[in-house]
């Protein structure tokens, strides 16, 4: 990969773009097919309203994502991987992506354009942790829950899929964005990674540069795992509403060395899916330094589970390796039990 810069921004330009080549190596081998056109380019232009917007073989971002060393490497020497305190890895990771999600297959009709712009939000959070750890990659999805609920919150829900709309510019929001993103990686967490990744290139290879739809992501995803998806679509992808909200608490009975877990869908009666069927885990901590992993299927709207235990837990910790993506929680916890949750190893409990 080559750089050429006018306006004096060359030695900026491998601030922000040094990645580029990494990127291209980590989506080839993900999805199983070799980035698909002769070269791929930057251009960085002045007052560009949006952060980047692929084309086919060349992206165009804001000059904005031009920074000096100082900016990404404070203090120290580019490159300075762990240290970087401003890049544009998300925003060149993002609309890379899109050579393969938008450009390669495309979708087939602004209904299904969160196959576009999910694809590319998930796949720049699975550069993140390839390039900068678990924990980062982690933390950027529990973001885009945030971004998502934010939305939801103050603005409205719609199906993530849906033609109701008077622009199509309407389409391009947090649900089709950071909503969808987590949907892809709740799906992936279904399936395991190795058969997500064989269902992609699936996709990928039977679409090649032509049009999709939701439908044919289905069918190709069910067609690698030899498992029926639809539910899964019908609850994350063709419903509107909030995702589910579950509420738990816990107590402890010493006498018969059991944790009693009571788990509800709190999610209320407009126009929410009305009972979900989630895969959960908690994570049970004791005092002795023991890691419980329990593993649950959530399909009603009530449950209570009995779990042997010979020593009160000092907290209990819902998903926490965030494998359900789309969910909000809240949970019935004391300040002794948020502070011991603080020592968990995975990051969505300590956040």
């Amino acid at each position: 990969m080559s750089t050429t810069c006018l306006g004096g921004y060359g030695d900026r330009a491998r601030f922000s773009f040094y990645r580029t080549c990494d990127m291209i190596r980590f989506y080839s081998e993900y999805t199983g097919v070799k980035y698909p056109w002769p070269n791929y380019k930057h251009v960085a232009v002045s007052e560009f309203i949006y952060g980047g917007m692929e084309n086919t073989t060349v992206t165009i971002v804001t000059d904005t994502t031009l920074h000096d060393e100082h900016a990404h490497c404070p203090g120290s020497r580019f490159p300075c991987p762990g240290m970087e305190d401003f890049t544009s890895d998300g925003l060149v990771a993002h609309e890379l992506a899109h050579q393969w999600f938008g450009d390669y297959v495309t979708t087939k009709d602004w209904a299904n354009i969160w196959l576009n712009e999910a694809f590319a939000t998930y796949f720049e959070a699975l550069y993140m942790e390839h390039a900068k750890g678990r924990d980062e990659f982690l933390y950027e999805l529990y973001q885009n829950l945030r971004n998502y609920l934010n939305e939801y919150g103050n603005r409205y829900a719609r199906p993530i899929v849906t033609r109701l709309y008077r622009d199509p510019e309407e389409m391009f929001d947090r649900h089709t964005y950071e909503k969808g993103s987590l949907v892809l990686h709740t799906l992936r967490n279904l399936l395991g990674d190795e058969t997500f990744r064989r269902g992609i290139n699936l996709y990928l290879t039977r679409h090649a540069h032509g049009n999709a739809d939701t439908e044919d992501l289905r069918k190709a995803l069910e067609e690698v795992s030899g498992q029926p998806l639809d539910w899964f679509f019908t609850q994350f992808v063709y419903s509107s509403g909030h995702p589910p909200v579950i509420k738990y608490s816990w107590g402890y009975d010493p006498g018969n060395k059991l944790v009693k877990l009571s788990i509800s869908q709190a999610q209320g009666g407009d126009d929410s899916y009305p009972i979900y069927r989630l895969p959960l885990e908690f994570e049970i901590k004791y005092p002795s330094g023991k890691v419980d992993i329990f593993k649950f299927e959530l399909s009603e709207r009530e449950a209570t589970i009995y779990i042997p235990a010979s020593e009160r837990p000092q907290y209990i910790c819902i998903d926490p390796q965030f494998k359900v993506g789309v969910k909000s929680v809240s949970a019935d916890k004391g300040v002794e039990e948020a502070i011991a949750e603080l020592s968990s190893e995975n990051m969505p409990c300590r956040a």
